[in-house]
């Protein structure tokens, strides 16, 4: 019982902790991406090269067309630009992200994750950065940086902007960022009503296939610019095949062991009790009725200690559920948002499947030795050590 509970308790937890993995991997990617993304048809070639010569024009013109569909929720431009800033003549390449701040306040979350200053108050000449970046310049709130930065027209523009805010995203991709106004940006860059890709948010992500295709057929975006899903860019376009392998195959893998651990136990019980059995079998008890014994208490056994590792397995899962695990530094300098605070994702029938495997496999691990011992003869038996 003590096994199954243990085996069943650490399936459970980790059924929680790999989703939440996965899960916070989608979530902080769609941040991203959106749902859906409005871009130049050769933006997606040029967008390691933070290129601003293929911008999306006549960008509030286009926002307000794609509003008017029921199903969006949110329609942001962002434009993505390299620049160089300069502290106290300490300089860190960074990479810049500006937005609508009223538009996307549930989205990146901006407010929510301060942990030193304010967010943005209207200000153009503000910025708020990450926290690692902050760290590596020795940047304070209220501190002044300036941004040197090349302009869609390839021409160096520079910017003094107050550091309102440090924000701590939890992923180090966000961390390492800088944000500001979308009007300081295309102020900055040169691009007045232009941003480098609108990303839209739906009510429900499953009606995203129905409404890329309506958008393509709309006179605003029809053969000038290029609309794609959450799974066609972005982090996910290249990185979810693999997660999900990662996923299958890490759960496997506990399963299996799971499964040893049990199976083993449970079959090293039944078979260190050939004697008991065969004492059964010269009382006249039937072998059908011998075997229905074991199976009798294989499933009293996998019933408690299924039911007693599902508590304590479910416990722990809503501790990390709410708390989390912190892995710190692990999750710098991977491309992906990895969140340095795991949180689990427990799920009903994570607790359902894990119960069931602890039953299944006690009983199923009963069964063998104890129709084998069944059929030995009684004298047989009787003689096993």
């Amino acid at each position: 019982m003590v096994i199954i509970m243990t085996s069943v308790g650490t399936f459970l937890f980790m059924f929680g902790y790999l989703k939440g993995y996965v899960g916070g991997i989608i979530e902080d990617s769609i941040k991203v991406s959106g749902h859906l993304s409005i871009r130049h048809p050769e933006y997606n070639m040029k967008e390691r090269m933070l290129s601003l010569s293929v911008p999306v024009e006549d960008y509030t013109r286009i926002k307000k067309a794609v509003e008017t569909i029921p199903e969006v929720s949110v329609a942001a431009g962002r434009i993505k630009f390299g620049g160089l800033i300069d502290f106290h003549d300490n300089n860190e390449p960074g990479l810049g992200m500006a937005f609508e701040p009223e538009l996307e306040q549930d989205i990146l979350q901006l407010e929510q994750s301060i942990v030193e200053g304010r967010g943005f108050s209207g200000d153009s000449h503000e910025t708020v950065i990450g926290v690692e970046l902050a760290s590596k310049l020795n940047i304070q709130s209220g501190d002044t940086i300036t941004v040197i930065t090349r302009t869609a027209y390839n021409s160096l523009s520079a910017e003094n902007l107050v550091v309102v805010g440090i924000i701590d995203l939890l992923s180090s991709v966000f961390n390492r960022l800088f944000y500001l106004p979308l009007q300081t940006g295309q102020s900055l860059l040169d691009m007045e009503d232009q941003v480098t890709e609108i990303v839209v948010f739906l009510h429900d992500i499953n009606n995203d296939n129905r409404i890329k295709n309506e958008l393509l057929k709309h006179p605003e975006i029809k053969n000038k610019y290029a609309v794609s899903t959450w799974l066609e860019t972005g982090f996910l376009k290249y990185y979810l095949p693999m997660v999900k392998v990662s996923y299958i195959m890490l759960i496997g893998i506990f399963g299996m062991i799971v499964a040893f651990g049990i199976i083993n136990t449970m079959l090293m019980a039944v078979f260190e009790r050939t004697r008991e059995i065969g004492v059964m079998t010269a009382f006249g008890m039937k072998r059908r009725n011998v075997l229905i014994v074991f199976l009798f208490e294989a499933l009293i056994i996998g019933c408690f200690g299924g039911l007693l590792g599902v508590l304590i397995g479910g416990y722990w899962a809503h501790y990390l559920e709410t708390t989390g695990i912190t892995i710190g530094k692990i999750a710098e300098g991977f491309s992906v948002p990895i969140r340095r605070t795991i949180y689990g994702d427990l799920r009903w029938w994570h607790v359902v499947v894990s119960f069931a495997l602890g039953l299944g496999l006690s009983l199923i691990s009963a069964i063998f030795p104890a129709l084998k011992a069944a059929r030995m003869e009684p004298t047989e038996a009787l003689r096993t050590y």
